[in-house]
């Protein structure tokens, strides 16, 4: 799937409009929202996601870097996994504003209203699909493949 492709699914999945309703809501954090939302409706794409949104967000923190914005940490995490989620307009707001000055180490963290963690959606996702909470990642991924191998298979049969 091509990048354009799957910055319109990121959009799709409406992180930020999650964090806005869901900001507060311990029983239903913004991953569970938006992790419900990509089972739903892009269940077969989640690890290409999941690989992608890890690829931007891996080339923004070396972006910030290079603009001596330090994002080590979890916080670091989650700053730049949300941006991520926001969308690729809002991935170049922020660069933009990087770029200008109006973005700095000293308030980054305060102005842009970060929530944790977009890049958690889709282990929520995943979880979903097989039915399976808090099992290790690699069990996690192999249960999922395996469920994408039979999805595809009875597709080919029906």
């Amino acid at each position: 799937m091509t990048d354009n492709k799957l910055w319109k699914i990121i959009q799709d999945i409406g992180w930020p409009e999650a964090c806005i309703t869901n900001k507060d809501n311990k029983e239903k954090r913004p991953y569970d929202v938006v992790g419900d939302r990509i089972a739903e409706k892009y269940p077969e794409y989640i690890l290409e996601l999941r690989n992608f949104a890890k690829k931007e967000r891996k080339s923004l923190v070396s972006f910030l870097s290079g603009c001596g914005i330090r994002t080590g940490g979890d916080s670091g995490w989650d700053l730049t996994a949300h941006i991520i989620g926001c969308g690729e307009n809002y991935l170049k707001d922020v660069k933009e504003r990087v770029n200008a000055g109006e973005y700095t180490m000293d308030n980054i963290y305060d102005e842009i209203p970060w929530q944790e963690n977009f890049e958690y959606s889709f282990s929520y996702a995943i979880e979903k699909i097989i039915g399976s909470e808090k099992a290790s990642k690699k069990t996690r991924d192999s249960d999922y493949l395996e469920w994408l191998r039979n999805r595809k298979i009875d597709k080919i049969i029906n």
